[in-house]
């Protein structure tokens, strides 16, 4: 292979490892144990939330709306119960987010954290985490899906947690229905994790991306006679296969 067309190679691949995740990249879904709505009657109480519906199939979210002293619809809050996941040793945290499905209304609302010791849900502890949980701002756009990156705090409390309980509310009252059923909103945990070896990184700076596959192109060849560190696989050669070790290794050290 000429030099030219290693350095286009080399341009090609800088450009495709650009938008692809990191190789030492991870993510950890957690899937809700438990879910409820907790919300407010015609009959007992429209902006009281004293009614609870467990593990339905779509959560509805809104304001209580009344005129003439009539409840028009009752106000109601959205509820979900993790398990604290367990991260593997060495990883470190990227980001953590909220994810779903949604339809009907946009707007503000928030997004509720509280740290619980079991995974039931009641209307007490329900109307508890509204008034009293994290809180986090957001907006719902009106896109179908939704994903919220999880503050700090709320990710602080996450791990001090054995379960984590989520609350997600639309304000106004115009309703706004989160799918529960097969695509139920998850926790998303974005991880990093430690290379187990970094032979690849040939500039030993901790990293092997692209200044490495510069290396290594600038060292093609035959290396039978002289030190090699771009001779990934230590066959003494600089060839292709050391490309693809080090793509494989590409990410943090």
């Amino acid at each position: 292979m000429s030099m030219k067309s290693l350095n286009t190679f080399a341009f090609a691949l800088v450009s495709f490892l650009s938008l692809n995740a990191n190789a030492d990249t991870q993510i950890i879904q957690v899937e809700a144990l438990n879910s409820a709505r907790i919300y407010g009657s015609s009959t007992w109480g429209c902006c009281s939330m004293d009614n609870l519906s467990s593990n339905p199939s779509s959560i509805t979210t809104k304001y209580c709306e009344v005129a003439g002293g009539y409840c028009l619809g009752g106000k109601s809050f959205g509820i979900w119960v993790f398990e604290k996941p367990e991260l593997p040793e060495g990883a470190t945290v990227i980001t953590t987010s909220f994810s779903g499905q949604r339809s009907g209304a946009t707007g503000y609302g928030n997004l509720k954290f509280s740290s619980v010791d079991n995974t039931s849900i009641s209307t007490t502890s329900g109307n508890y985490l509204f008034s009293s949980g994290l809180n986090q701002n957001i907006n719902w756009s009106s896109n179908s899906t939704f994903g919220f990156t999880l503050s700090n705090s709320a990710f602080n409390l996450m791990m001090d947690s054995n379960y984590f309980m989520v609350g997600a509310y639309k304000s106004g009252t115009s309703s706004m229905t989160i799918n529960n059923s097969s695509n139920a909103p998850l926790l998303n945990i974005l991880i990093d994790l430690p290379a187990e070896d970094c032979i690849a990184d040939i500039n030993s700076d901790g990293y092997v991306n692209v200044s490495d596959v510069l290396q290594l192109i600038a060292a093609w060849g035959d290396c039978s006679t002289k030190d090699c560190p771009a001779d990934v696989n230590g066959d003494y050669s600089v060839n292709v296969i050391d490309l693809l070790e080090l793509i494989d290794a590409w990410g943090s050290c």
